[in-house]
């Protein structure tokens, strides 16, 4: 963590308003929510396995572990901006650690089902295989191959076909990628089998459209 530089990602990634003179760090409590993860925490309350570990502390070089509470005051109190720019910066940050095979890198578009029990903006009656009839979200993803890399993610309605705004989508995860990062292919199934989305590929050889042009074509 210290070589890759994880701290100073972190700081430039986290907003912190608190004022409080007792409050932890802010990296601090995101090293906590990272080491509880990374040592099997499938919930906040798990957090509190680690508290009063000292080994766990020396290796993170913190003064104190934050609590279940911490955790979701700070992150529960995050607007969508500073969402939006966390994760920017934490791909930035991946990005930068990618390294394409020789001769470059493979490309997975697909689109999964995430059934919902609550109302949740965009959860909607949808293909669902494993549940029918019950609302769900319909996300599309792009994942490098052999990196197991999320590059890009949309999510959407439930009622969204699988291929839904795919050629936006691509011109978007194209741009994530770092200028010099090649890509050898491109996997997808039969669901993202359009006209459209192969004219677009087949652009690629000479100049890619931009997403603003792509956009502006609906």
């Amino acid at each position: 963590m210290d070589r890759l530089g994880v701290r100073e990602w972190l700081k430039q990634g986290l907003a912190d308003g608190r004022t409080s003179p007792n409050q932890i760090p802010v990296v601090d409590i995101a090293l906590g929510f990272m080491m509880a993860v990374l040592s099997g925490a499938r919930r906040f309350a798990h957090v509190e396995r680690l508290r009063a570990d000292e080994v766990v502390r020396g290796i993170l070089g913190v003064k104190r572990m934050p609590s279940a509470m911490t955790l979701t005051r700070y992150f529960g109190g995050l607007v969508r901006s500073q969402v939006e720019h966390l994760s920017a910066v934490l791909w930035q940050f991946s990005a930068r650690q990618l390294r394409a095979p020789a001769l470059g890198a493979v490309l997975d578009l697909d689109s999964t089902v995430f059934e919902r029990y609550g109302h949740q903006e965009g959860s909607l009656k949808g293909y669902n295989p494993r549940k029918h009839g019950r609302p769900s979200h319909h996300p599309l993803l792009a994942i490098l191959a052999e990196a197991k890399v999320v590059v890009h993610a949309w999510l959407r309605s439930g009622n969204s076909a699988s291929a839904r705004g795919v050629t936006s989508f691509m011109a978007e995860t194209l741009a994530r990628l770092p200028a010099d990062f090649r890509l050898y292919a491109l996997r997808a199934d039969s669901g993202f089998f359009l006209a459209e989305f192969l004219n677009y590929l087949e652009l690629l050889r000479t100049t890619p459209p931009s997403v603003e042009e792509l956009s502006s074509k609906g």
